[in-house]
Formats: C-alpha cells, structure tokens, sequence
C-alpha cells in the first residue's frame, strides 16, 4: 500500500518526498522528513510505501496507477520537485519522470532494482527485500526513449563517497541519462540521516526550487563534517569478574582546525553494541551522553564507560564503539570509523587487558588463555594455519583478505595463536609474509597453557633476506595449547599470510624405529 499526507501551504511550490526503506513502516506509521513537510516553507507531500516493495506494482496497482494520483495532487502547483532516499530515491526519479516533475532530487538511490544486475555488479544490499517489485518495472533506465534521457537534465543524484554501491548507480545513470551527479564527501549510505541532521536537506532543495547549484549546500556540509574530524582510540578495556562488568576507557582527539565549545560537544554520545562473534544476537546496545567538554585543536578529552555483561553466555563476543551526535548521527556515517573490540567470556578465567589499534582490537592476556572449545587440535601433519582459520588472532592489526596488515603507529601484538596440542620434541615455528616490513623490530615468543616459554628471537625486519621468520624450538613435553606470539616495535607496513608449525623428526631415531619394526617379531 502506498499512501500520502499533504501539507499545503500555498500553491507556489511543491515538494514531494518519497519515504525510504523502512522494515517497521507499518507498525511506527512514520514517513520521512515529516518535520520538514509540518515547519517548512513549501507545500509538501510525503509518500510512503508500506510494502518496502520500491513503489512498484503495490496492491496489485502500477507505478501508472499511483502516479495518476499523485498528478491529480501536484497538477494544482507551479513547481513540483521529488526528493528521494535510498528506495525513495529510485521512486523519486521513476514517478518524477511520469508526472513530469519541474526538478528531481535522488539521494543514494538504486537506479535499477532487478536482483540479476544488482548481483552482477557485486549489490546486494536490499536483494530480501526486492523479491516482490514486479520485473516490468525494475529497470528504469532501459524503459527511457533516446527523448527521454535528453529531457532528463532536471535529475541531481547525490551520492556516498565512501559506498561503492551507491557510485556505481550514480555513475551507471549518468552513463545513459543526462543528468547532474555530486559527491557526498566523507559519508555512508545513510547519508539522509547527516544531511538532515545539519540542515543542509532544506538548502538543497531550496536551492533546486530558486534553480540554484547544489555546491554551496554540499560545501557547507564538507565544513561541518571537516570540524567533527577526531579520532577515538582505546585506551584500557578491562573485563572485572567479580562485578560482570567491561569497563573500557577511551581517548577522544580534535583533529579539526577550531576549538570545540561547550555547547558543540553537548550532544556528543557513545554508543555500545555488543554482538556475539556471528553477528547474529545483539546483547547489550547502550547509548550513553558524554559530559559537556572544551577541546582545543589538537587536545584530548579522556573518559570511560562501563558496560554490564553479567548475562552474556561463555563464548565470544565483538563489541562496537561509535561517537554519535543526537539521536540520528553517527560519527561512522561521515567516515570515522568505530572500534571493534573482540573479548571472550569463560567461567573461572582471569581476564587481561586489551590493546588498540585503529578500528580492530583483540583482547591479550598476558597469560596462555584457554582454547575456545569450537577451535580443533589440528594434527602436527598439516603444520599451516592461515590467517582465514580463525585460530591466528591479533591485538594491533587488521585482518582484510586473509592477511593481518599492520603498521608502526602503535607498538603491540600482531599476531598470537593457533592454541594447538603439541607432543615434545623438536618443531620449527615459520612466519610468512604477504609484505615485509622495511624497518623496525619484533619479538617472537613460544608459549603454551603452563605459562612456560619456549622460545624467544628478536629480529630487525631489514635483516631479513627472505619473505619468512623461523623459529626452532624444543619441547621437553606434551603441551597444550601453544601459541606464537609476535610483538612488533615501530615497525614500517607490513603483512603476514600464516603461520606453519613442523616437527622436526631426528633421523637416527627414525632409522632405529624402521629397523625395530622391520626385524622385531
């Protein structure tokens, strides 16, 4: 079902804002931009999809049929200009088209919405949600005449630096319609939130309304972010048993250019997600407001927040921290990344602190943890494990196609594991590098669940002639989880694709146990 509620105000200007995708549309009633058709200047009429069905083919009626309704509306005014978001976006240029409307405003719109050629350019972002838009309609582009993409001069897309999906879009209509195309710097898909947020919604259609070009209302906004650009860095995590707590401290530094006011940082939150490692169960979302606070360019501004976890089963969780500002903004969405922060719950385990570094965090315990009892005992036979297995962790690098990257912008652990069971003898431990690093140090250490260490090397990474580390060691008896640890000192860019682990067997006693069992009875 779609359906509309009209606020007029004078018959001079209409703006038609199509609601975006919204899973919950039926049950909150709500449309987007309300206040904006409720206090703004112009005659507004907002249109909703209940369906989430992209506006197409609702209650058994066409876009045809619909937009016939929507023209018997906007016929009585001089200027008509759709605005759209996201699934919004895509009805703003399709029924703008059919009601011949005067200017046409798509936010991160999907211009074609058929599941083939969303999966074939790598989109599928909404694919559950576009089983029911009919097959007639899901290409609007391909339905234009040559006419049509020559009178399409009157479409502005707005898209997302920072989301692929939404270039290739905006970049795929542009190719075959004439149109205008600007880049929303430093934002998500969930750009309507931000723009919104600071005003800049009204000024852009202002300013489509007067026939005037978008850039003052985007340049406004690139300063408004340009003055919010901080960096949130962990400073302590540490998990308290006896009261089931996560208390995780933090660093917040202004990296804008002005000094942050009292009354620009009194609706600043931090938000905690905390999710089980499959992403599937959500178990603690907390939004909490930070004191009001002066920050010079360049200063920090410490403080802490403290999470109750006592619920969480044994297992492993990610945590999420992100700096939001009101209800609707979040400091992820205008490209500042938030942290994950990875720990394990376990029952009579002590934990230890948490090191960071960037947007990906590992808990480390000084002490050989448990093994996760989801993590298999691999026979000492097949020796590798990759970085994709799972069992290689890291406190102060990120793990992206199969590697763990890391840098020298803050010392700590680039890798430790695999937690594997080990009979006594003699091993060589082997570190492959994807990238070597130019300069800096490492410590390599052996340690398994006793506490004892095996081994330790220290090497100067410009030393090092080939794309591997080795390490031998002994083992004087069986041992339970075993685990490599690398700690890096401002070390240059780097990158390790697996550790492998091979027993080295002592030929004599091989020989000795061959002619044992070839002359024996």
């Amino acid at each position: 079902m779609i359906d509309t509620l009209l606020f007029h105000k004078n018959n001079d200007v209409l703006v038609i804002i199509f609601s975006s995708l919204d899973v919950n549309r039926k049950e909150n009633g709500k449309f987007d931009l309300y206040s904006f058709g409720n206090k703004g200047k112009f005659s507004t009429l907002l249109v909703r999809d209940l369906e989430n069905s992209w506006y197409n083919m609702v209650d058994g009626k066409t876009p045809e049929e619909y937009s016939k309704k929507i023209l018997s509306i906007s016929k009585k005014y001089r200027t008509v200009v759709c605005f759209g978001f996201s699934m919004g976006g895509y009805a703003a240029i399709l029924y703008g088209r059919k009601i011949n409307a005067s200017r046409i405003i798509s936010v991160c719109p999907q211009v074609f919405i058929n599941t083939e050629s969303l999966k074939s350019r790598g989109d599928t972002r909404f694919i559950e949600h576009l089983t029911e838009a009919k097959k007639k309609y899901r290409h609007m582009v391909e339905d234009l005449t040559e006419e049509d993409k020559e009178i399409s001069s009157n479409i502005s897309i707005f898209y997302s630096e920072f989301e692929e999906c939404d270039r290739l879009h905006a970049s795929y209509f542009e190719e075959k319609v004439k149109c205008s195309t600007f880049i929303l710097k430093n934002m998500s898909h969930s750009a309507l939130s931000v723009i919104n947020y600071f005003n800049i919604t009204d000024k852009i259609i202002d300013n489509s309304v007067n026939g005037a070009n978008a850039s003052d209302a985007l340049d406004e906004l690139e300063r408004i972010i340009n003055n919010r650009l901080c960096s949130l860095r962990v400073l302590s995590a540490n998990f308290v048993p006896s009261e089931a707590r996560l208390n995780v401290s933090f660093s917040l530094i202004n990296l804008s250019n002005i000094s942050w006011s009292f009354s620009f940082t009194r609706d600043m939150k931090i938000s905690a997600l905390v999710k089980d490692s499959r992403g599937i169960n959500i178990f603690v979302d907390k939004l909490e407001k930070l004191p009001e606070f002066f920050l010079r360019s360049g200063d920090s501004f410490d403080f802490f927040i403290s999470i109750d976890i006592r619920e969480l089963p044994e297992g492993t969780y990610d945590a999420y921290f992100n700096l939001r500002e009101g209800e609707k903004v979040s400091y992820e969405d205008i490209g500042i990344a938030p942290i994950r922060l990875y720990f394990e719950v376990y029952k009579n385990v002590v934990f230890g602190d948490v090191f960071h570094d960037g947007h990906y965090t590992h808990r480390f315990t000084p002490y050989a943890k448990e093994a996760p009892d989801n993590i298999a005992t691999r026979p000492i036979e097949e020796g590798q494990y990759p970085i994709s297995s799972g069992q290689i962790k890291t406190d102060v690098g990120n793990i992206h196609k199969g590697a763990i990257h890391f840098s020298g912008l803050l010392n700590g652990f680039v890798f430790f594991g695999p937690y594997v069971n080990l009979e006594k003898g003699r091993y060589t431990a082997i570190i492959n590098f994807r990238k070597i690093p130019s300069s800096g140090t490492a410590k390599l250490d052996v340690i398994s669940k006793d506490n004892n260490t095996h081994a330790r090397i220290s090497v100067n990474f410009s030393a090092l002639r080939r794309n591997m580390m080795k390490l031998e060691f002994t083992l004087m008896k069986n041992v339970e989880n075993l685990e490599v640890r690398m700690f890096v000192y401002e070390s240059d860019v780097g990158a390790i694709d697996k550790i492998t682990i091979n027993q080295k067997h002592n030929i004599f006693k091989y020989l000795y146990g061959l002619f044992v069992s070839l002359f024996s009875d």
